[in-house]
C-alpha cells in the first residue's frame, strides 16, 4: 500500500507533522488515507516533539548514513518508509 506523511523537509532539520493535532490530516486519515504517525525517533536528545511537530535532524532520518555524510550511496533506509509526501 501507499504510505503518506506530512512534513516540512529541509537539508538540516525537518519537521514531521502528526495527524492527531491537524484537522485536515485527521480528516484525510478518517477518509482512508494511510498516514504515518510520528514517534519513530526514540533519541529524545536530538528528536524533540512539540504538540504538532517532530523535529528530526537529517542524520537521524537516513539511518544507514554516517553522521554528517548523507548521500545517495546510503539513502535507501529511512526512519519513515514514506512513498508520498504532503506539504
Amino acid at each position: 500500500g501507499l504510505r503518506v506523511m506530512a512534513a516540512y523537509l529541509s537539508t538540516a532539520t525537518s519537521y514531521f507533522a502528526t495527524p492527531i493535532h491537524d484537522m485536515v490530516l485527521r480528516m484525510l486519515e478518517e477518509l482512508g488515507m494511510p498516514l504515518l504517525h510520528v514517534g519513530a525517533c526514540t533519541n529524545s536528545s536530538v528528536c524533540s516533539f512539540e504538540y504538532y511537530w517532530e523535529w528530526l535532524p537529517i542524520d537521524e532520518y537516513f539511518t544507514d548514513c554516517a553522521e554528517g555524510e548523507v548521500s545517495t550511496d546510503c539513502n535507501n533506509k529511512t526512519l519513515y518508509p514514506v512513498e508520498f509526501w504532503l506539504y
